[in-house]
């Protein structure tokens, strides 16, 4: 989709728009592979057919059973881990705005956490109303994956206090050293429970200090999915968790991790759906939105109303017909697909000037498709498309080519030492 060291210069805006809506700034400041410690949405890898993504295997050199490290001081109890499923950080989500702290998604041990991350020393307070009814914090702890074996820093303390009417109680304590012992290179879930402050307005306080000897480079501490305990969330996350994820591992060493995306886009399908806009920057702001389903719905600019409403017609009662793809070479691709109803084939290939299309030999019209893809009107029937490659460039620089040769050709014709030459 771009150049790997990000030069934006030689990235068409289309791409870089599209990558805009899925990507945070922070992501895209540093993004090089989709095995990135900051996930790139799983919407834009269904949509751009990414069938597998790679991550790196953060638990290298971890033993099976780890024990814990020696020093370790914990008043809170382990959770399950309850993945990237696990219920919205309902706190940050409430005090985003008054804590101007950085908040983000991070990947340890290969599970997500949406996270604040907390330099060292530093103190930031939530203010709280503890419910009455499962009157529990839920948090994860877990340090930066990238410097694990970096050979700095000893570990952090990491600290919950209760701030209530001028007194101070710390409800949690935990001490982790990932780069020292291999058993703590993993988020650690934890569970506090706030009974005593039932009912109560509080303010929770959440600090880290320095290990044992007082190392503390490159210590970039996270708290991951602070929330309120929800005893019926927190089954349904675990359900989904074990159950219905969309990564699913199929290969595993020291090094790497491979997981398949269960709920890949084919390269090409035809939907029976589909919105028209007008520009490319409604598409792009249209085709994030959650409620839009873009396996039955393609968002099209400015197709013919006509189309639009012979597409439509059956409105989304039809399911998507996936299409036999079928790569030639770089510059051209064949589909093959049976569509027994009007529809739009949506092909995962980059819309850009200079493709052109045939369906079933005839020259037809391509539109943009969610803002970067190629999409071709079906009459209803059994049809060949093919897309080639044929830029203004190249048809110029043919042209050009064929003059240049047949001046060559008669100058060299006309030469008079050339002719004396062969006379001779």
């Amino acid at each position: 989709m771009s150049d790997i060291r990000w030069l934006d210069a030689l990235i068409p805006r289309r791409v870089f728009d599209f990558s805009s809506q899925f990507l945070s700034l922070e992501e895209a400041s540093i993004i090089r592979f989709t095995g990135t410690q900051y996930p790139i949405s799983d919407k834009m890898f269904n949509l751009l057919n990414v069938k597998y993504v790679l991550a790196q295997n953060p638990s290298e050199n971890t033993p099976d059973e780890c024990t814990p490290a020696t020093g370790v001081q914990q008043n809170g109890n382990n959770q399950p881990d309850f993945g990237i499923n696990a219920p919205d950080n309902i706190i940050y989500q409430q005090y985003k705005d008054k804590t101007g702290l950085n908040e983000y998604l991070i990947n340890i041990g290969g599970s997500v956490r949406q996270v604040i991350l907390n330099q060292l020393h530093e103190k930031f307070n939530l203010k709280l109303a503890v419910p009455q009814h499962s009157p529990e914090l839920d948090f994860s702890i877990g340090l930066d994956p990238q410097y694990f074996g970096a050979g700095w820093g000893d570990g952090v303390n990491f600290h919950v206090s209760l701030l209530d009417a001028g007194s101070r109680t710390l409800v949690f304590s935990k001490f982790i050293d990932p780069k020292n012992n291999p058993c703590d290179r993993k988020w650690t879930d934890e569970r506090v429970s706030l009974e005593k402050w039932a009912g109560k307005d509080v303010i929770i306080e959440f600090s880290t200090d320095d290990g044992p000897g007082g190392d503390n480079y490159l210590d970039w501490e996270f708290w991951g999915n602070v929330r309120l305990a929800d005893q019926s969330n927190i089954a349904q996350a675990g359900q989904l968790a074990s159950s219905s994820s969309i990564y699913e591992p199929v290969y595993k060493d020291h090094d790497v991790i491979i997981y398949q995306n269960k709920n890949v886009l084919p390269r090409a399908f035809v939907v029976y759906d589909v919105i028209d806009v007008t520009t490319s920057d409604i598409a792009m702001s249209s085709i994030t939105d959650p409620k839009l389903n873009l396996a039955k719905t393609a968002v099209v600019e400015n197709l013919p109303d006509e189309l639009v409403g012979s597409i439509n017609q059956n409105g989304q009662q039809l399911q998507s017909v996936a299409g036999s793809a079928k790569p030639i070479n770089s510059g051209e691709l064949d589909v093959q697909v049976y569509t027994n109803t009007p529809g739009l084939l949506v092909v995962s290939e980059q819309y850009y000037p200079g493709w052109v299309a045939y369906i079933d030999g005839r020259k037809a019209s391509i539109y943009a498709v969610d803002g970067i893809f190629r999409g071709i009107y079906l009459n209803p029937g059994n049809h060949k498309v093919q897309f080639i490659y044929r830029p203004l460039s190249f048809l110029i620089g043919g042209i050009i080519s064929i003059i240049s040769l047949m001046i060559t050709i008669i100058y060299l014709l006309s030469c008079p030492w050339l002719s004396q030459k062969y006379h001779r």
